[in-house]
């Protein structure tokens, strides 16, 4: 009976955390898309075309990384959930900064004296700071990571290994040159030689004694 509850209550609970994210998700695209709408408004405001096309990506590209951060925190614990509710945030302050940045500028807030550094900023800051923000956010969310964590202490148990196995050979080998310094193994490696040498020399006379006979 207790088992059957338990399966039940974590049911529930895994319903109402899918129940929670989607309804999350929803508002989340709502945000991503009115910032996207303002994000792209002022990369196209810069002057050089080729970069408004780069800003473009870099602002579709921090939209999707905030979906993907969101996704990963709810679903994750520990240190990937706390890199990832940070970078989450981090990149949606950004892009709302660009936001309020393009109102500005749609409002007529901005004087004209600093139109030249406005231009400035939607040709290379704006993109450049969704590129830092998504660039430190999926290295802190790799790195927390259970998967590339047992991967990486999979690498370090093989190389700790291959150390041990490298100190042991150093050491059988100095054992060996030890032994060999050892003027009693040198003797008896010497009279060992000597025997054999005397050994070869018999056989050879046994030989040569019978060639004659012949």
């Amino acid at each position: 009976m207790n088992t059957m509850n338990d399966i039940l209550t974590k049911l529930k609970a895994k319903k109402r955390l899918h129940t929670m994210y989607a309804v999350g998700l929803f508002f989340l695209v709502l945000v991503c898309l009115y910032t996207f709408s303002h994000n792209a408004n002022l990369v196209v405001s810069g002057t050089s075309i080729r970069f408004q096309t780069f800003g473009l990506v870099a602002a579709v590209a921090g939209e999707l990384y905030i979906l993907v951060a969101y996704t990963v925190a709810v679903y994750s614990t520990g240190g990937q959930k706390i890199a990832a509710v940070v970078s989450d945030l981090g990149m949606l302050a950004i892009l709302m900064a660009n936001t309020v940045v393009d109102y500005a500028n749609v409002t007529g807030k901005i004087p004209a004296s600093a139109q030249w550094l406005l231009e400035v900023y939607a040709a290379f800051g704006a993109p450049t700071l969704i590129g830092i923000g998504i660039s430190i956010g999926v290295h802190f969310l790799l790195f927390f990571d259970y998967a590339v964590q047992q991967h990486s202490a999979e690498l370090a148990a093989g190389v700790a290994l291959a150390q041990v196995e490298t100190a042991a050979a150093y050491t059988a080998a100095e054992q060996m040159r030890a032994e060999m310094d050892n003027p009693a193994h040198t003797d008896k490696v010497t009279e060992a030689a000597g025997d054999a040498v005397a050994t070869v020399i018999d056989l050879f006379a046994a030989k040569q004694r019978r060639r004659r006979v012949i």
